[in-house]
This record gives structure tokens, sequence and C-alpha cells, in this order.
């Protein structure tokens, strides 16, 4: 499970972080983790802003990255600290690319999502969400932009309006789609899109929760869908879930608050 941290937006409306109020668990009740260490550095002038973050369980090492926005819809791999893949999105146009997942699908084959909900300012009446399968890195020359042309995509609009969202999560036994608000209301907004054919339907997203975390930046929920982990600007918090819960009922309790690294 891998999270990603993203840098503040200058662009974004001047809106301090709200304090967290949310209760989070004793330190005693939480379990033990090591202390946050650096993988790897590094630097590619392809990867400006690193935005979304996913680990590949295909391809040990491997890790798969996008920018924010500003870039074309490009999916990166990096190995070994190095940049070695390039993929496009075919007849995908970026806006705000933020988070990113990855599940396994029916098939048994793994499917990287990209969100590209990013709203700073609330305009826009829809968010896309792509889906591609994971390459065999075999069938990828690492000197050449790949074009994927097999992309799937589901288009979002929300109950109660725009809405700025920098973290999805795939539940990984249903393919439920979960995006979390980002939060400079005070408040993060969980929202619900089940079951998505990505056949380039457009759904109307399910509010499913009201939480209170902070300014929400990035999310991700473990393989076999047990725990969740959630970053902020000054936090990463983790849920354990327990059988039968529902995310919305295991994200509205007390989190535990993790070791991290801070943001650059």
């Amino acid at each position: 499970m891998v999270t990603r941290s993203s840098s503040k937006d200058e662009s974004a409306p001047a809106i301090e972080p709200p304090q967290l109020t949310t209760a989070v668990k004793r330190s005693q009740d939480c379990p033990t983790f090591s202390s946050a260490q650096a993988l790897f550095a590094l630097h590619d002038s392809h990867l400006a802003e690193a935005s979304g973050l996913a680990l590949s369980h295909l391809h040990p090492g491997l890790f798969w990255l996008h920018n924010d926005s500003g870039d074309e819809a490009r999916v990166y791999g990096v190995q070994e600290g190095q940049l070695k893949y390039q993929l496009r999105l075919g007849d995908v146009h970026a806006i705000d690319f933020e988070d990113m997942a990855i599940t396994a699908q029916a098939s048994g084959a793994d499917a990287l999502y990209v969100a590209d909900t990013g709203d700073n300012f609330r305009t826009r009446a829809e968010v896309n969400i792509y889906r591609i399968a994971e390459p065999e890195l075999a069938n990828i020359n690492t000197e050449n932009e790949v074009v994927i042309n097999a992309v799937d995509r589901v288009f979002v609009h929300y109950p109660d309006g725009p809405q700025d969202v920098e973290a999805i999560f795939v539940e990984p036994t249903n393919h439920d789609i979960y995006l979390i608000h980002k939060g400079r209301v005070g408040m993060n907004y969980l929202y619900q899109v089940a079951d998505p054919k990505m056949q380039g339907e457009h759904v109307q997203a399910k509010k499913v929760a009201i939480l209170k975390l902070g300014l929400v930046t990035a999310a991700d929920i473990s393989r076999d869908g047990t725990s969740i982990l959630v970053r902020t600007y000054l936090d990463v918090f983790f849920w354990k879930r327990a059988q039968g819960q529902s995310i919305a009922q295991l994200l509205s309790e007390p989190p535990c608050v993790l070791p991290h690294a801070d943001e650059p």
C-alpha cells in the first residue's frame, strides 16, 4: 500500500488548513510501524510535480507515477530510482491528474486507475477516472513513449456540485471507487462510485460520509481491502477494517496516526 505527498498548489484559493478535529486512537491501541525511510531520490525533468503514485504487484520494485496538472496524459514507470517507462493514455486530454490506484481485476490481471479529479476553483461539471491494464514490461520500449489506446473511463459528477478531490482508492473486492474531497471547507466528503462499468458512462457519485481529517492529498487501500491509509498535509492516518464493515463506517471511526516523512 502506497501513498504519495502532494505539494501545495499555489494557484488554489488561499485558505489555511483547518485544524484537525477528528479524535484519534491512543497509540497503545494502534499497530506499531517503523519510521519512514527514503527508498531513493528521483531527479528527472519529466516528473516536475509527481502527484499520483502506485506500487506494482506484477513487477517488483516498480512504481507508477503521474504529474499534477500541466503535463499530458502520461504515466511514468520508475524502478531503482530511475525513470524507465513512459505511457501515454490515448485519446485522453489531461486536465488535473491527482491520484492513482492499482487493483486486481476479475481476469486476475492488474489495472491502473488514474483520477483526473482536481478542481481547485470548483468549476468542473464532471471529472474523469481512467483505467488501463498494467502493461507487461517486455512489451515496452524503455527509450520511447508507448501509447495505450485501450483506455476505459467513467465520467463522474457529485450530488452537491463540483468538488476538489485529490485522493481516490478502489475497493479490491467489488471495484467500487471512493473519492475523498480535499477539505478546504473544514470537512471532507467521502463519495462512492459503485461498481462502475468504465465504458464511458456518466454517473453521479454518492456521498456516503462526512469526515474531519484536514487537507487530504492521497489515499490507498491494501490488496485485501482490510487496511486504509489517508495522507493529509500534516498527517498519515490508518484504519484497520473489521469483517463486514463498510468503507463509510470504517473511515467514520477514529484513525491511528502513523510516523511519516514530512512533505518537501
